[in-house]
């Protein structure tokens, strides 16, 4: 608790409840005091509450793009389309102006540099290191004394380093600083496309012939994620979408139901189950079944598919024969799948429904083509 509640200074807001609530009630005005059991979020390092409350922030004024990214969208090919028009298109109708600063050290700094005189406050965003030379100063530091020197050609653009540098303002001719924000880290994987090139700096001509990506591929919690911040910049950017496909997949879950999480100690760990089942069934099992744990993890994926005769003509020789090429796009349906037992004929039946639902993209891209790797999930483009 800040100082402006003296009477709880100093104290934790969780640790300060109870007493709180005990003032309220001297002074009369407690209206009900209950309990109530709901999920609350933690820090997934120190496990310690989170607290929610409002703070001045930095903003990309995105409801300017809206209407052009809700467009843009309808353009694109969701697998399964209900996930693009309903969990994602909704989310970009009730668009948000996207809260782009972080209060962090480690990470990219914000490149917004605002003016010291308090009667001027003009902020400029500087685009590349070439203008920060051009246009700054460094700071240093030599036996108490200030030295302003020329910004390096090897400046290191992350923190402390790049607050060195030192701008004149051009409305006033003060001094001006770097806010001391850094950019959310999903903006940094919403740029990936271009910035892994370093466009448009270089590879310009490279990366204007394969973008946007042919598809992608991540779990559907990238709706508010992945997905978003690369739609949402590309639409800013270049006024088209960053990718023409998407494959979005359901999260696997424990024999709770939860989702697998490394902090929880719930997940499984994958080249054990490859090691045992083999990647062929493990994934036709993952697009058949959500949660299948059994008490001791792997099993329940065995179990399941040792009830099935499943031959799957579908062989990394194909993929990889140059003289047997596949089609940019498989349809699941072309996968012979037999020999169902009469025990699970229903199983089957929902299952086989499921997989007509999916037009599911090669994981191997065909020849002449280029995956880009980002930070989460996989995006390929094919010339």
């Amino acid at each position: 608790m800040t100082p402006e509640v003296t009477d709880f200074a100093g104290k934790f807001v969780k640790e300060a409840d109870p007493e709180i609530i005990d003032n309220l009630k001297r002074r009369g005005l407690l209206y009900k005091k209950e309990t109530i059991t709901h999920s609350y979020p933690h820090c997934w390092r120190c496990k310690t509450p989170l607290l929610y409350y409002a703070r001045a922030s930095w903003y990309i004024e995105t409801t300017k793009f809206a209407k052009k990214m809700v467009e843009l969208n309808k353009t694109i090919n969701w697998v399964p389309p209900e996930v693009g028009v309903g969990r994602f298109g909704n989310w970009l109708e009730d668009n948000k102006d996207w809260a782009l600063s972080r209060d962090r050290f480690w990470g990219t700094p914000l490149n917004i540099w605002v003016c010291g005189n308090e009667k001027c406050g003009h902020a400029r965003s500087v685009g590349s290191v070439e203008e920060l030379r051009n246009n700054g100063m460094s700071e240093s530091w030599n036996d108490g004394i200030t030295e302003r020197v020329k910004v390096p050609a090897d400046l290191d653009l992350h923190k402390p380093f790049v607050d060195s540098v030192v701008l004149k303002c051009e409305k006033c001719g003060g001094d001006m600083k770097r806010t001391p924000e850094l950019i959310d880290v999903w903006f940094d994987s919403g740029s990936m496309p271009f910035a892994q090139y370093h466009y448009p700096f270089e590879n310009k001509e490279w990366f204007e012939s394969h973008f946007p990506a042919d598809y992608i591929s991540e779990g559907i919690d990238q709706t508010r994620g992945w997905f978003y911040s690369m739609h949402a910049i590309a639409t800013f950017l270049f006024g088209g979408p960053a990718y023409k496909s998407v494959i979005s997949h359901e999260l696997i879950l424990d024999k709770d139901g939860q989702k697998m999480s490394k902090s929880k100690g719930n997940i499984l760990d994958t080249l054990d189950i490859i090691d045992g089942i083999a990647v062929d069934a493990l994934g036709l099992q993952s697009h058949m079944h959500q949660g299948y744990w059994g008490e001791d993890k792997t099993l329940g994926i065995l179990e399941r598919f040792s009830r099935y005769n499943i031959p799957i003509h579908f062989t990394e020789t194909t993929l990889l024969s140059g003289d047997l090429m596949p089609p940019h796009i498989v349809d699941l349906n072309d996968w012979q799948v037999d020999a169902w037992p009469s025990t699970a004929d229903g199983e089957a039946r929902q299952a086989d429904e499921r997989e007509r639902h999916y037009r599911t993209l090669l994981a191997h891209p065909p020849r002449g083509a280029s995956a880009w790797r980002g930070r989460c999930g996989i995006a390929s483009t094919a010339r």
